[in-house]
Protein backbone atom coordinates (compact mmCIF):
# COMPACT_ATOMS: atom_id res chain seq x y z
CA UNK A 1 0.00 0.00 0.00
CA UNK A 2 1.52 3.41 -0.81
CA UNK A 3 1.88 5.50 2.65
CA UNK A 4 1.26 9.67 3.29
CA UNK A 5 4.43 11.51 2.55
CA UNK A 6 4.37 13.24 5.96
CA UNK A 7 3.18 10.63 8.45
CA UNK A 8 4.07 7.19 6.46
CA UNK A 9 0.15 6.27 7.38
CA UNK A 10 -0.57 3.75 4.35
CA UNK A 11 -3.62 3.43 2.63
CA UNK A 12 -5.43 1.25 0.50
CA UNK A 13 -4.97 2.12 -4.05
CA UNK A 14 -7.17 1.46 -6.70
CA UNK A 15 -5.11 -1.79 -7.09
CA UNK A 16 -4.51 -3.35 -4.28
CA UNK A 17 -6.39 -6.51 -3.57
CA UNK A 18 -9.19 -5.83 -1.38
CA UNK A 19 -7.99 -6.86 2.85
CA UNK A 20 -10.33 -4.61 5.15
CA UNK A 21 -8.69 -6.30 8.39
CA UNK A 22 -4.99 -6.38 6.77
CA UNK A 23 -4.92 -2.70 5.72
CA UNK A 24 -7.20 -1.21 8.94
CA UNK A 25 -4.88 -3.13 11.23
CA UNK A 26 -1.96 -1.38 8.70
CA UNK A 27 -3.53 1.92 9.52
CA UNK A 28 -3.67 1.64 13.07
CA UNK A 29 -0.46 0.33 13.57
CA UNK A 30 0.60 3.88 12.17
CA UNK A 31 -1.12 6.01 13.91
CA UNK A 32 -0.28 4.12 17.25
CA UNK A 33 3.28 5.30 16.49
CA UNK A 34 1.94 9.19 15.90
CA UNK A 35 2.82 11.31 19.14
CA UNK A 36 -0.33 12.35 20.78
CA UNK A 37 -0.79 16.21 21.84
CA UNK A 38 -3.27 16.85 25.29
CA UNK A 39 -3.46 20.08 27.35
CA UNK A 40 -4.88 21.13 30.43
CA UNK A 41 -3.88 22.06 34.08
CA UNK A 42 -0.99 20.25 35.32
CA UNK A 43 -2.34 18.09 38.27
CA UNK A 44 -4.77 17.03 35.17
CA UNK A 45 -1.93 14.75 33.27
CA UNK A 46 -2.84 11.56 32.84
CA UNK A 47 -1.31 9.12 35.39
CA UNK A 48 1.96 7.76 34.14
CA UNK A 49 4.18 5.92 36.62
CA UNK A 50 5.81 2.57 36.90
CA UNK A 51 3.16 0.69 38.90
CA UNK A 52 0.31 2.28 35.91
CA UNK A 53 2.25 2.92 33.32
CA UNK A 54 1.41 5.88 30.83
CA UNK A 55 1.93 6.02 27.02
CA UNK A 56 5.44 6.71 25.65
CA UNK A 57 5.64 9.13 23.55
CA UNK A 58 2.61 11.47 24.12
CA UNK A 59 2.70 15.05 24.80
CA UNK A 60 0.88 17.42 27.38
CA UNK A 61 1.00 21.27 27.39
CA UNK A 62 0.82 22.28 31.38
CA UNK A 63 -1.13 25.38 30.51
CA UNK A 64 -0.75 26.64 33.88
CA UNK A 65 2.56 26.40 34.03
CA UNK A 66 3.60 27.01 30.90
CA UNK A 67 5.82 23.94 30.33
CA UNK A 68 5.33 20.41 27.89
CA UNK A 69 5.83 17.18 29.35
CA UNK A 70 6.67 13.89 27.27
CA UNK A 71 5.22 10.61 28.54
CA UNK A 72 8.23 8.15 29.28
CA UNK A 73 5.48 5.72 29.88
CA UNK A 74 6.64 5.70 33.81
CA UNK A 75 6.37 8.88 34.23
CA UNK A 76 6.48 12.72 32.64
CA UNK A 77 9.63 14.60 31.84
CA UNK A 78 9.74 18.62 31.13
CA UNK A 79 10.52 19.04 26.99
CA UNK A 80 10.61 22.80 27.48
CA UNK A 81 11.08 25.27 30.34
CA UNK A 82 11.85 24.09 33.87
CA UNK A 83 10.25 21.71 36.31
CA UNK A 84 8.77 23.00 39.25
CA UNK A 85 6.87 22.60 42.60
CA UNK A 86 6.55 23.33 45.76
CA UNK A 87 8.65 19.65 46.81
CA UNK A 88 11.96 18.64 45.50
CA UNK A 89 11.92 15.39 42.99
CA UNK A 90 12.44 12.26 45.57
CA UNK A 91 14.12 10.03 42.87
CA UNK A 92 17.32 10.98 41.19
CA UNK A 93 16.82 12.88 38.15
CA UNK A 94 19.82 13.07 35.50
CA UNK A 95 22.60 15.08 35.83
CA UNK A 96 22.34 18.56 35.58
CA UNK A 97 18.77 18.58 36.01
CA UNK A 98 17.07 22.11 36.36
CA UNK A 99 13.70 22.27 38.98
CA UNK A 100 12.24 25.46 39.93
CA UNK A 101 10.85 25.49 44.14
CA UNK A 102 8.34 27.79 44.24
CA UNK A 103 9.09 28.56 48.06
CA UNK A 104 6.20 31.62 48.15
CA UNK A 105 4.34 31.97 45.64
CA UNK A 106 2.94 34.97 46.54
CA UNK A 107 5.78 36.51 47.11
CA UNK A 108 7.41 35.11 43.91
CA UNK A 109 10.42 33.34 45.83
CA UNK A 110 11.74 30.75 43.71
CA UNK A 111 14.41 28.59 43.78
CA UNK A 112 15.93 27.06 41.18
CA UNK A 113 18.62 24.08 41.74
CA UNK A 114 20.44 21.94 39.50
CA UNK A 115 21.03 18.39 40.67
CA UNK A 116 24.90 17.05 40.74
CA UNK A 117 25.09 13.34 41.44
CA UNK A 118 28.50 13.72 42.37
CA UNK A 119 27.36 15.65 45.44
CA UNK A 120 27.47 13.65 48.81
CA UNK A 121 24.31 14.74 50.36
CA UNK A 122 23.43 17.71 49.71
CA UNK A 123 23.06 16.85 45.53
CA UNK A 124 20.44 19.72 44.56
CA UNK A 125 22.83 22.83 44.67
CA UNK A 126 21.61 26.28 44.38
CA UNK A 127 21.74 27.90 40.87
CA UNK A 128 19.53 31.25 42.08
CA UNK A 129 16.77 33.38 43.52
CA UNK A 130 15.83 36.23 45.69
CA UNK A 131 16.69 35.22 49.76
CA UNK A 132 13.54 34.44 51.52
CA UNK A 133 13.00 36.21 55.50
CA UNK A 134 11.91 38.72 57.34
CA UNK A 135 12.02 42.37 58.35
CA UNK A 136 10.46 44.58 61.40
CA UNK A 137 9.74 48.20 61.29
CA UNK A 138 12.33 50.60 63.43
CA UNK A 139 9.15 51.25 65.29
CA UNK A 140 8.83 47.71 66.05
CA UNK A 141 10.21 47.56 69.57
CA UNK A 142 11.25 44.05 71.38
CA UNK A 143 12.49 44.40 75.04
CA UNK A 144 13.92 41.44 76.87
CA UNK A 145 14.68 41.22 80.32
CA UNK A 146 15.89 38.36 80.95
CA UNK A 147 19.76 37.14 80.48
CA UNK A 148 18.45 34.06 78.69
CA UNK A 149 18.09 33.59 75.45
CA UNK A 150 14.55 34.67 74.64
CA UNK A 151 12.39 34.56 71.47
CA UNK A 152 11.69 37.34 68.98
CA UNK A 153 8.93 35.71 67.70
CA UNK A 154 10.42 36.66 64.19
CA UNK A 155 11.18 33.50 62.12
CA UNK A 156 11.99 32.44 58.64
CA UNK A 157 11.60 29.50 56.49
CA UNK A 158 13.55 26.31 55.56
CA UNK A 159 11.58 24.76 52.80
CA UNK A 160 14.02 22.00 52.65
CA UNK A 161 16.60 20.08 54.57
CA UNK A 162 20.13 21.50 53.13
CA UNK A 163 23.30 23.78 53.85
CA UNK A 164 22.24 27.87 53.94
CA UNK A 165 23.66 30.98 54.11
CA UNK A 166 22.07 32.75 56.98
CA UNK A 167 21.89 36.94 57.48
CA UNK A 168 20.34 38.24 60.29
CA UNK A 169 20.49 41.39 62.56
CA UNK A 170 19.16 44.12 64.33
CA UNK A 171 19.31 47.62 66.33
CA UNK A 172 18.93 47.27 69.75
CA UNK A 173 19.96 49.22 73.19
CA UNK A 174 20.27 48.80 76.85
CA UNK A 175 20.06 51.86 79.12
CA UNK A 176 21.42 50.29 81.84
CA UNK A 177 25.02 51.17 82.58
CA UNK A 178 27.84 48.50 81.43
CA UNK A 179 25.12 45.89 80.08
CA UNK A 180 24.16 45.22 76.63
CA UNK A 181 22.65 42.83 74.47
CA UNK A 182 23.01 39.92 72.57
CA UNK A 183 21.29 38.62 69.47
CA UNK A 184 21.48 34.54 68.14
CA UNK A 185 18.91 32.42 66.31
CA UNK A 186 18.40 28.89 65.99
CA UNK A 187 18.02 26.47 63.13
CA UNK A 188 15.83 23.88 61.69
CA UNK A 189 17.10 20.46 63.38
CA UNK A 190 19.66 22.42 65.56
CA UNK A 191 20.14 22.84 69.19
CA UNK A 192 18.98 26.33 71.70
CA UNK A 193 20.48 29.45 70.87
CA UNK A 194 23.91 30.32 72.21
CA UNK A 195 26.42 33.21 72.20
CA UNK A 196 28.79 30.54 69.48
CA UNK A 197 25.98 32.09 67.08
CA UNK A 198 25.20 35.01 68.23
CA UNK A 199 26.26 39.10 67.32
CA UNK A 200 26.89 40.61 70.77
CA UNK A 201 27.17 44.48 71.49
CA UNK A 202 28.31 45.66 75.32
CA UNK A 203 27.80 49.05 76.69
CA UNK A 204 30.40 50.55 78.93
CA UNK A 205 29.82 53.28 80.46
CA UNK A 206 25.93 54.95 81.03
CA UNK A 207 24.19 53.04 78.47
CA UNK A 208 22.44 54.35 75.63
CA UNK A 209 19.04 55.88 76.23
CA UNK A 210 15.87 54.70 74.08
CA UNK A 211 15.88 58.06 72.66
CA UNK A 212 19.21 58.22 70.98
CA UNK A 213 18.44 56.43 67.82
CA UNK A 214 21.78 56.83 66.17
CA UNK A 215 24.12 55.61 69.52
CA UNK A 216 22.37 52.47 69.39
CA UNK A 217 24.16 49.14 68.90
CA UNK A 218 23.78 47.66 64.35
CA UNK A 219 23.99 44.24 65.32
CA UNK A 220 24.47 42.11 61.90
CA UNK A 221 26.19 39.12 61.20
CA UNK A 222 26.28 36.35 57.95
CA UNK A 223 26.85 32.45 58.73
CA UNK A 224 26.65 29.45 57.00
CA UNK A 225 24.50 26.87 58.85
CA UNK A 226 23.10 23.10 58.19
CA UNK A 227 19.38 22.36 58.64
CA UNK A 228 18.42 19.18 59.35
CA UNK A 229 15.34 19.19 58.59
CA UNK A 230 12.66 21.69 56.10
CA UNK A 231 11.40 24.40 58.98
CA UNK A 232 11.73 27.47 61.05
CA UNK A 233 15.08 29.82 61.50
CA UNK A 234 14.08 31.91 64.58
CA UNK A 235 15.77 34.90 66.48
CA UNK A 236 16.70 34.95 70.36
CA UNK A 237 17.71 37.76 72.30
CA UNK A 238 18.89 38.12 75.96
CA UNK A 239 19.87 41.32 78.01
CA UNK A 240 23.83 41.15 78.93
CA UNK A 241 24.76 42.16 82.65
CA UNK A 242 21.84 44.23 83.69
CA UNK A 243 18.49 46.05 82.57
CA UNK A 244 16.44 45.63 79.25
CA UNK A 245 17.99 45.10 75.90
CA UNK A 246 15.60 46.37 73.49
CA UNK A 247 15.50 45.24 69.83
CA UNK A 248 14.73 47.36 66.55
CA UNK A 249 14.50 46.50 63.14
CA UNK A 250 14.76 42.79 63.22
CA UNK A 251 15.13 41.09 60.22
CA UNK A 252 16.50 37.58 58.93
CA UNK A 253 17.27 36.17 55.31
CA UNK A 254 18.06 32.96 54.25
CA UNK A 255 19.71 31.70 50.77
CA UNK A 256 20.28 27.94 50.27
CA UNK A 257 23.79 27.03 49.12
CA UNK A 258 23.06 22.56 48.72
CA UNK A 259 19.60 20.61 49.56
CA UNK A 260 18.39 17.53 49.46
CA UNK A 261 14.54 16.43 49.38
Amino acid sequence: MPTTPRSAIPYPSAGDTPNLPVQMAAISTALEDQAKDDQGPYASRPISTPISPGIAGRYYYATDRGVVYRDTGIGWEPVNGIEQGTLLPAGAPADYTLFDLLVNENQGIVWTFRYVSTEATYKWVFVGGPQYGFSQDNDVLNPVASTSYTSLSAEGTAPVKGIYEIEFGANCYNATADSGCALSYTIPGGGAASDNEAVISQTVGTGVDADSFYAHHHLRRVAKQTATSAGQFALYGKALGAGTAVFRGLFMYVRPIQVAP
